[in-house]
């Protein structure tokens, strides 16, 4: 008897979504006119765009970029570094991602290892950080705060990429 009233309410839940998701109008935003070319308060002028020289020592590589991107950056590593802190409140954590992963940089495959390094050495941030700031920067290029609408590469010639930030 206990299974056919599990089943009964399983039942009038789900009928009463169903009739609750029906008052919602599917279509509430009206359609945007004259957005292109961008224009107004928020508009923070044209997307630029950098050249990675593959054939650059690859210590030297993401200068250009990480120099003019450093200061978003920190803050990326601030908030993580905040969010960290909310769960292991010691700092324990923050001090173990400092002191062992610059150690495992040299498990990295091929160049690397000396990206990383050139990226912390332009943006002054420490080592062990890099690679998670690097890699949460890319994987969540759409919701960070930047201006980061795509990540596009062009071959422009030999070793050459052109990428649009």
């Amino acid at each position: 008897m206990l299974g056919l009233g599990r089943l009964t309410f399983v039942l009038l839940a789900a009928a009463a979504t169903c009739a609750l998701a029906q008052q919602a109008p599917p279509w509430t935003e009206d359609c945007r006119k004259s957005t292109y070319p961008p224009s107004g308060p928020t508009y923070r002028g044209p997307v630029p765009w950098y050249t990675i020289n593959l054939d650059l020592p690859p210590y030297k590589r993401w200068q250009e970029l990480m120099a003019h991107k450093a200061p978003a950056l920190k803050v990326l590593l601030n908030s993580m570094k905040n969010m960290i802190n909310a769960f292991v409140p010691s700092g324990k954590l923050m001090q173990l991602v400092d002191e062992k992963l610059p150690g495992l940089l040299g498990s990295f495959p091929g160049p690397y290892e000396e990206e990383m390094k050139g990226i912390a050495a332009v943006t002054d941030i420490p080592l062990g950080k890099v690679p998670f700031v690097v890699e949460d920067l890319i994987k969540h290029f759409k919701t960070f705060p930047l201006r980061y609408t795509a990540i596009l590469s062009t071959q422009l010639s030999r070793g050459f990429f052109k990428y649009i930030f």
